[in-house]
């Protein structure tokens, strides 16, 4: 048996396999606190670089929206352009058409003047 004191400095008397266990227990509880701590500081490390990695994934995601909708918006300009070019492109065919009739009218024309002055020349002669 040995003496000890009490938290409240009451004298106890203990087995010896007691004051072991006793010491024991006391060095696993300080060693679990420092795990604890340690694991705590592990633990903020971790969250704190989830964090970090959140706000890298999150700037990425939005830089590929906004790249995806500048792609969006190339796209329906050049529709809108192509629509455009076929539009001009259909109105110069037209136009081209138009003065083609209107080439072929005047030259017939020409021709029957050229044929009516010829005539008219020859009745001269």
């Amino acid at each position: 048996m040995s003496v000890h004191f009490d938290d409240f400095n009451a004298i106890k008397l203990l087995p010896e396999d007691t004051e072991k266990h006793t010491l024991s227990l006391q060095q696993n509880a300080e060693k679990f606190l420092l795990e604890s701590s340690s694991f705590s500081t592990d633990v903020g490390t971790i969250v704190d670089l989830l964090d970090e990695f959140y706000v890298f994934v999150e700037r990425a995601r939005l830089t590929t929206i906004g790249l995806r909708n500048r792609i969006d918006n190339f796209d329906q300009h050049k529709a809108m352009q192509r629509e455009e070019l076929n539009r001009v492109l259909q109105q110069k065919e037209d136009e081209l058409k138009k003065l083609e009739i209107e080439h072929q009218i005047l030259h017939d024309t020409y021709r029957t003047q050229q044929q009516f002055e010829s005539r008219l020349s020859n009745n001269r002669v």
